[in-house]
């Protein structure tokens, strides 16, 4: 059973891919729920300790509110947001990513050339030079969605260009969960051919690869109503699985 108080969260990464915060008095009508029976969510009871390293992150993160489900961070395990603002948010962390990537292997300029969006129903595409959203799928369009991932992304970074540094480059996939990204990492190789360094590199980046799996583990689980009335949009959420992915062009 993965009920813990709010000064026991588990320290293992795996038993809080996703986390459910419910008042005490909440826990009877839990009996029987799918929630009780996962290895990977972990229901947390109210009030949180602050002494506590994990408690204190989703606390400084004003996360700890009775029913609010929350989605682990991939590229940093400690770190939660709330799941109805996950795929934007970690779409947007991963090219930043990206683009750190690349300032460690001497690049000078990452540009987006495309954004997509994909869900059960559509796929749209923005072309950052056109500013023109190209739409297949249902005539309706969720442009506020794929502009608000927008309005967080830098759509160029530049840098003054340098030398590769492989060490910090390898260090931060590393560190962020990235190192079998095979996208990712094949840029660090191809820059390592110093007899014919590559120039330009047009990449498609799936942004919402880390995140598939957690979705389709919750969306598998009967969440008790008055959990999904509380978070809001849960079941759309679900149902759809946004997922984003970006053309970008990298020149060094």
């Amino acid at each position: 059973m993965s009920i813990y108080s709010g000064n026991a969260i588990p320290d293992g990464w795996s038993r809080r891919q996703a986390i459910v915060l419910v008042d005490p008095n909440d826990v009877d009508s839990l009996s029987g729920s799918d929630l009780l029976f996962s290895r990977e969510i972990s229901v947390i009871t109210l009030p949180l300790d602050p002494k506590n390293r994990l408690a204190h992150n989703i606390i400084g993160s004003g996360l700890d509110r009775r029913g609010v489900m929350l989605m682990q961070n991939p590229f940093d395990p400690d770190r939660y947001v709330e799941m109805s603002q996950a795929p934007q948010k970690f779409a947007v962390e991963k090219y930043l990513v990206l683009s750190m990537l690349c300032g460690h292997l001497g690049a000078k300029k990452v540009t987006i050339e495309e954004v997509e969006k994909r869900t059960s129903s559509r796929t749209q595409r923005h072309k950052l030079t056109t500013k023109a959203p190209v739409a297949s799928g249902k005539l309706e369009t969720q442009q506020d969605e794929i502009d608000e991932v927008l309005r967080r992304l830098e759509v160029e970074h530049e840098f003054s260009g340098a030398q590769p540094d492989f060490a910090a480059a390898e260090s931060l996939l590393q560190r962020t969960r990235l190192a079998n990204d095979v996208e990712l990492y094949s840029l660090i190789e191809l820059c390592r051919a110093s007899n014919n360094r590559v120039q330009r590199r047009r990449m498609v980046i799936d942004l919402s690869d880390e995140t598939k799996r957690i979705f389709d583990l919750v969306g598998k689980i009967k969440i008790p109503q008055y959990l999904t009335e509380i978070e809001g949009g849960y079941n759309r959420i679900v149902r759809e699985k946004a997922e984003y992915s970006l053309s970008v062009l990298v020149e060094f």
